[in-house]
């Protein structure tokens, strides 16, 4: 089990590679996305769409946020070696501010499992303030 330091660094570690993935998005990048999305087999790539669709519309645009959520899914599948893995996003609409969350929880799971990952673009969230069950903790 990692130290607190070292869980502290990583933490740090992970939000800057989600401040620098999820912002700084080209239009060289978003076709390179829209690639590898595309090169995707079924049922993957199915998966992929769902979360894909469900994010542009809880945003409601196609905008820089949907397309980190395509990152972060593509990423997701390739720590996993292809197989869809538990995921949870909290998209807010870019008009009225309202929070949906847009998830994919294989059947039988019931919580994140510990070794994943929590990444956020969202300057109020702290990755800190997540318990290993996925859960925030106040």
């Amino acid at each position: 089990m990692p130290s607190k330091k070292q869980q502290r660094a990583m933490i740090r570690g992970q939000q800057q590679l989600a401040k620098t993935q999820m912002h700084a998005l080209t239009e060289q990048d978003k076709k390179a996305l829209l690639e590898r999305f595309k090169n995707l087999k079924s049922p993957v790539r199915h998966f992929v769409s769902e979360i894909f669709d469900k994010a542009k519309e809880a945003r409601g645009q196609l905008d820089d946020d949907v397309y980190g959520v395509l990152y972060a899914t593509l990423e997701a599948l390739t720590y996993t070696g292809g197989t869809p893995p538990p995921l949870v996003f909290g998209i807010s609409h870019y008009q009225t501010g309202k929070v949906e969350q847009v998830r994919f929880v294989p059947q039988g799971v019931t919580q994140l499992p510990p070794h994943g990952k929590f990444l956020t673009n969202h300057p109020a969230l702290n990755p800190a303030q997540v318990n290993s069950q996925g859960r925030l903790e106040k």
